[in-house]
């Protein structure tokens, strides 16, 4: 029987605690952020501002409100306008959107605190709510957080289920501690973040229904990201086009006589938090399994689904991936980032260099999921260029040795006036960072290539039901679903089994092949590439590093070597010496790798062999080379590469194939190159080799 409106009315209420949360990389391409405000940000806004009894949650991080105010100034009057009359409640968080757990104490307040003062200056609130970066919690940021002022906190329902709460016990919120500091959290509904825009409006109020209590005290929360309602795939179309979801979705909203939407500030001084709450550190369950090493999450997300399919509670409850720091191990490139950060964090800053600090603590570049994350040059070019302002402001000249990547072997750091270079006694004493002090610039910033466990789904359904178009079903896919084109162009998969670091030693039983080179297949005898080296002399300008290995054949030794490397860190430049001594008398062929990042497009960069040009994304093969030159507008000087003898160099473009919200991207991360030479030892005998990068000489 059809429900009368009286009865309608007399029934309890369930209110909504809706926000909505907007943010880009830091320095993300000028383009991507005027598409995002076009899309969305704008539109959304607009429409939201013609029902003034609309009233939600906005979050929008530092640097994007900065640069919306700069070049979008139409888009943050309408905040302040919606401000104004009270329809928003703006939330803070960290300016630059760090993992508040993966900076320290001082940066946590600093970060929050600064991002409050610019909404208070801006918009006239103090803000009360906090954005969780990520949705990643744990538990030591709460003295931070609430030094910092604020008084509530937005995490997933799945951080409350993962601590063993009933899902039915999620419509309100609770309070935890830490050090006796309290801090209320809201858990986001994981169904309305799945409904809410991709299903009819309808889905979000039967499911608000389902909650609702007889003492009118429930509260479902609905924070997500602002991009779902424009920039993700199918969704302009379907949020602003003429299906029109978003001023469906608000009139349905307003008019139904049960649901009441309410701000998160009004909720918490009418209602009482629901209890006390301990949570586990963790994330959303997508994050949890991105982080996992690549050949678990693909046996992860089997088994999670084979369970879910059976109990989907339990599966919830109790499959669990890992944690968002894990991405520092599974990524060394990340925990290079993260390290050189901390360390910075370390010293004594000024205002100038602690902003520039900041802004290399942007969580995009050190981590990889749906969005492209760590595998976007771009990102990493831009937190090596924040984090070399710190350096330039902050450094002191010199060379260091200390455990500065905290993976119990020793780093070398050295800083000239014209570069800082880090280099690794793990990865086989070899460079991964060289930044000019004057372009800022990271020359040595590529990206290895390694397996991925999307890569073993190219051209595969998701495990979810997939919505072909938004006409022939009940809502659209979110990016979650999405299945890459089949038809896109994407380059063989190679993966290396050695960091691309700079001067890695090979010792290969025959003369390598372009092929060889690209497919990571050099026919290896040694063992250098990517075991430890031990530090054995530093002094202000040199250091002196060795290893005792071997060549094998199979389990066979042919001989024992030991690898001396000293790199003597002049004024403008680096030399390297490698000295090779072996017990018994052999004839192998030596390489050295080198990996280049060049950041700009083809037409604005080039590599320069015996007087020709050849663009970066060029495989080539040369005789008898004894330098090379990399140029690049972004590098302001070119980068000279020498060694002491002619040999052969071969050269290709570390191409890599990563997913993002729009399928699946081939992206360049750097250029390969190896100097190879034949290599014959008496027993007893060395043989010293020597190479120098420098800057412009």
């Amino acid at each position: 029987m059809e429900q009368t409106a009286s009865h309608l009315s007399s029934a309890p209420p369930v209110r909504l605690l809706m926000g909505i949360h907007c943010h880009q990389p830091y320095q993300n391409f000028s383009w991507v952020l005027e598409d995002a405000c076009t899309k969305s940000y704008e539109p959304f806004l607009q429409t939201c501002l013609r029902y003034p009894d609309f009233r939600f949650a906005l979050h929008y991080s530092g640097w994007l409100l900065q640069w919306i105010q700069t070049n979008r100034p139409a888009v943050f009057d309408l905040i302040g306008e919606m401000a104004s009359r009270g329809q928003v409640e703006i939330f803070t968080g960290g300016f630059f959107e760090p993992i508040l757990a993966s900076i320290p104490h001082k940066d946590q307040v600093g970060q929050i605190e600064m991002l409050s003062s610019y909404i208070q200056s801006n918009f006239g609130q103090t803000p009360k709510g906090l954005w969780l970066t990520e949705r990643i919690w744990d538990s030591s940021i709460v003295p931070a957080v609430v030094q910092a002022g604020v008084e509530y906190a937005i995490v997933d329902d799945y951080h409350f289920i993962s601590a063993g709460f009933e899902p039915g016990a999620l419509d309100g919120h609770y309070v935890t501690e830490e050090g006796g500091r309290c801090l209320k959290l809201f858990p986001i509904s994981e169904k309305l973040r799945y409904t809410i825009p991709f299903k009819n409006p309808g889905q979000t109020i039967d499911h608000l229904l389902e909650h609702a209590r007889e003492d009118g005290s429930s509260a479902l929360t609905f924070f997500d990201d602002g991009e779902k309602f424009g920039v993700w795939p199918q969704t302009n179309e379907w949020v602003f086009g003429e299906r029109r979801w978003l001023e469906e979705f608000i009139e349905t909203v307003l008019d139904h006589p049960r649901v009441r939407l309410e701000s998160f500030a009004d909720y918490v001084s009418d209602q009482r938090p629901r209890g006390i709450a301990y949570l586990p550190v963790c994330s959303y369950y997508e994050m949890g399994a991105w982080t996992l090493p690549s050949r678990l999450a693909s046996r992860f997300d089997e088994f999670y689904h084979r369970v879910k399919k059976e109990d989907e509670a339990t599966a919830t409850a109790f499959v669990k991936g890992s944690i968002w720091k894990n991405f520092l191990v599974k990524y060394p490139e990340s925990n290079n980032i993260h390290k050189k950060m901390l360390r910075l964090a370390s010293l004594p800053l000024g205002l100038e260099a602690r902003e520039a600090l900041y802004q290399g603590q942007c969580n995009d570049v050190m981590w990889h999921g749906v969005f492209g994350g760590l595998y976007l040059p771009n990102l990493r070019f831009n937190a090596y260029e924040a984090l070399n302002r710190c350096e330039r402001l902050a450094g002191r000249s010199g060379v260091f040795v200390g455990d500065f990547n905290c993976d119990g072997y020793p780093e070398v750091l050295a800083r000239t006036q014209a570069y800082f270079a880090s280099l690794s006694s793990r990865e086989g004493a070899q460079l991964y960072e060289l930044s000019c002090m004057r372009s800022l610039v990271n020359v040595l910033n590529t990206l290895t290539r390694r397996h991925e466990a999307y890569h073993d789904k190219l051209g595969k359904p998701a495990a979810g039901e997939v919505p072909e178009t938004v006409e022939d079903a009940d809502g659209i896919a979110s990016i979650h679903d999405l299945v890459a084109d089949e038809q896109m162009e994407l380059p063989p998969l190679y993966y290396d089994w050695h960091q691309k670091y700079s001067f890695v030693d090979h010792f290969m039983a025959e003369l390598p092949t372009d092929e060889s080179f690209v497919a990571a297949d050099l026919k290896e005898q040694g063992d250098f590439a990517n075991q430890p080296f031990a530090v054995i002399h530093q002094n202000s300008g040199d250091v002196l590093l060795r290893r005792s290995g071997g060549l094998y054949r199979w389990a066979e030794k042919l001989a024992g070597i030991t690898v001396e490397k000293r790199y003597q860190f002049l004024s403008q430049s680096v030399q390297v010496d490698v000295c090779v001594e072996s017990d018994r008398d052999i004839e192998t062929f030596y390489g050295c790798e080198l990996n280049f990042h060049i950041p700009s497009g083809v037409e604005q960069s080039h590599i320069e062999i015996h007087g020709n040009k050849f663009p970066k994304d060029h495989t080539f093969i040369f005789d008898d080379v004894r330098d090379f030159c990399l140029e690049d507008g972004l590098f302001h000087t070119p980068l000279r590469v020498h060694a002491c003898t002619a040999q052969r160099l071969l050269g290709f473009p570390v191409m890599t194939v990563s997913q993002s919200e729009a399928g699946y991207d081939a992206t360049y991360q750097g250029t390969s190159f190896l100097w190879c030479r034949p290599l014959t030892l008496r027993a007893g005998e060395r043989q010293k080799m020597s190479f120098l990068l420098s800057f412009g000489g």
